[in-house]
């Protein structure tokens, strides 16, 4: 086989590509970060408590390394409640309604946290579960609902 510089830079630029095109559709374009509802459903008190422990046991799985069930606890409804990462998804008009600017932090973190599983960066895992759990606090007072943890 020979050496071709257009081979040599094609894999490189096609993940490049890959890669804007995957940042495009997280931020939403020229709005910044958004999530879009998933469902449906109203947000109450209860939401806000499970969604904040329940990242305190993301970051605490994450701190010793145990991505995939930090994973596992990001993802999966429990309990009758629908799993962080959709109640943040849930919530999100109604906090882009609110605060816009707050609403752009939660889906930026949103964005840390699955790029960290992608990644099964521990380090950036249990970080951002932290940050989100501040920002979920945050969120609650924003929307009128008492704030977890405080």
């Amino acid at each position: 086989m020979r050496y071709s510089p257009s081979t040599t830079l094609a894999a490189p630029l096609l993940l490049l590509a890959a890669v804007g095109l995957v940042l495009a559709s997280c931020t939403g374009g020229a709005g910044g970060c958004e999530l879009k509802a998933l469902q449906d459903t109203d947000i109450e008190q209860l939401d806000f408590q499970r969604a904040f422990v329940t990242l305190g046991e993301v970051a605490s799985l994450a701190s010793v390394g145990a991505v995939d069930d930090a994973e596992s606890a990001f993802y999966m409804p429990t309990d009758g409640f629908e799993g962080v990462h959709n109640f943040v998804h849930n919530v999100g008009p109604q906090l882009r309604a609110e605060d816009p600017s707050l609403a752009k932090q939660v889906c930026e973190t949103v964005d840390q946290i699955e790029d960290a599983l992608a990644a099964h960066d521990s380090f950036d895992l249990s970080g951002g579960a932290s940050r989100l759990q501040d920002l979920i606090g945050d969120s609650a007072l924003a929307l009128g609902f008492a704030p977890p943890g405080r």
